[in-house]
């Protein structure tokens, strides 16, 4: 039979409190044990905790720092992302982004090299910043107006469909090249090319669209 934890292993605190408990006299630790048990007993241990935390985390954040964790686009913490980016050179606009985004960004200029501001793949990554997780977007030059850039989305993939906030975001995220402008085109699809990816038999249809949102996706391609 297992043996009881006993009541500093049950104790909701930092490990490293625990362990810096652990080192103090037995006299104390007995002592401790058999205080306030109506209220959960351990109260020093819990105080003790109030520091240990503190200190429990920087030695996390330590250990981090000396095995690479920090500089690991893979394995850093999400609230070490914003700095990651900011040793990598990116801007502000560039940082300020969900940290699943971000650490995308991260890992690709790590893998692939910066991407020069201005091209339509630095753009294209911009946009899906605001866009819904998972969105596809593309920019393309407008067909007859010169200096003016074409954004790709899909209406669903627009957060609460504000279309002019897209832009005005795309455009101050500071990718756009100097001089010139942004205009947002909302993607859609026609009954055929729906049909062709959805199928024609209610079977097919239901393998292939199994949700509202990947009917609303169905035979729409933003890739170049």
């Amino acid at each position: 039979m297992s043996e009881s934890p006993g009541p500093e292993e049950l104790a909701p605190v930092h490990p490293w409190t625990r362990t810096w408990w652990g080192r103090l006299p037995l006299a104390y630790r007995e002592a401790d044990r058999a205080q306030n048990p109506e209220a959960g007993g351990m109260p020093l241990l819990r105080y003790m905790d109030g520091v240990g935390r503190i200190a429990g985390e920087m030695r996390e954040i330590s250990d981090g720092l000396y095995d690479g964790s920090y500089t690991d686009p893979d394995r850093a913490p999400d609230s070490a992302l914003p700095w990651l980016a900011f040793l990598l050179g990116m801007s502000d606009a560039q940082r300020d982004q969900r940290p699943e985004i971000l650490r995308i960004r991260i890992r690709a200029l790590v893998t692939a090299g910066r991407t020069r501001v201005g091209t339509r793949q630095l753009i294209t990554e911009s946009a899906k910043e605001f866009l819904i997780p998972g969105a596809e977007a593309r920019v393309s030059p407008h067909p007859s107006q010169p200096h003016v850039l074409v954004l790709h989305v899909r209406s669903f993939d627009v957060i609460d469909s504000d279309f002019e906030t897209l832009s005005a975001r795309v455009r101050s995220a500071g990718f756009l090249p100097a001089g010139h402008g942004l205009i947002v085109n909302l993607v859609s699809t026609t009954w055929d090319q729906w049909q062709e990816v959805a199928g024609g038999t209610w079977d097919e249809q239901e393998q292939n669209i199994p949700t509202w949102a990947d009917s609303d996706s169905a035979g729409v391609f933003l890739e170049d």
